[in-house]
This record gives C-alpha cells, sequence and structure tokens, in this order.
C-alpha cells in the first residue's frame, strides 16, 4: 500500500530510505503535508533501524507505535516511537491546514 502511494505521487522506490529490524515492524499509514514532507505510522517490534540506519527505535512492549517524517526529497528527518506494554500500533495518521500532526 506505501509503494503504491507513492508510485500514485509520481515517486519511485529509489525515493524512499530503507529501514527495519529483525522482527515484524509495518507502516500502516502515509501521508504528505503541503510542502511534501512525508509522514508515515505503524508498528515496531523490537530494535529497528529508520533512514537507512541513520535511527534507531526500541519497542516498549510487545509492538510499539511510530511516527517518521522524511523531507519531500526522500531525506529521512526524525522518528518517535511509543507506547505500553501490551501491543500499540498507529493505524491514521492526518495533518490539518495548520500542520499538526
Amino acid at each position: 500500500m506505501c509503494l503504491m502511494l507513492f508510485s500514485m505521487l509520481g515517486f519511485s522506490q529509489d525515493w524512499m530510505n530503507s529501514g527495519g529490524g529483525i522482527g515484524n515492524d509495518a507502516a500502516l499509514d502515509v501521508v504528505v503535508d503541503q510542502n511534501g514532507n512525508v509522514f508515515t505510522t505503524g508498528y515496531i517490534v523490537g530494535s529497528v533501524v529508520f533512514g537507512g540506519g541513520q535511527a534507531s527505535a526500541v519497542s516498549n512492549g510487545f509492538s510499539d507505535i511510530y511516527l517518521s517524517k522524511s523531507d519531500a526529497s526522500g531525506n529521512f528527518l526524525w522518528v518517535k516511537n511509543f507506547g505500553g506494554s501490551s501491543a500499540d500500533r498507529g493505524q491514521d495518521i492526518a495533518i490539518d491546514n495548520l500542520g499538526n500532526i
């Protein structure tokens, strides 16, 4: 789904930085703001790298929600993760007219 969205927006696979971990992790929703910044949410399990190794995150419980941001050129900017001791997943993401997530 993520790749399909990027294809529809005119991005190629080369645009995306690699990331992931040895456990299950997934992007469940993607949104692009009015400046072209790309926000992705989903879940991580265990230790996960983002932006081709530029940042890492470790889940606090079984799985944690993550939120990441890349600029319009596909450069990784940041990732944040949060959750409790159970399974947490970021299902949807939205940005308002003021740029708030």
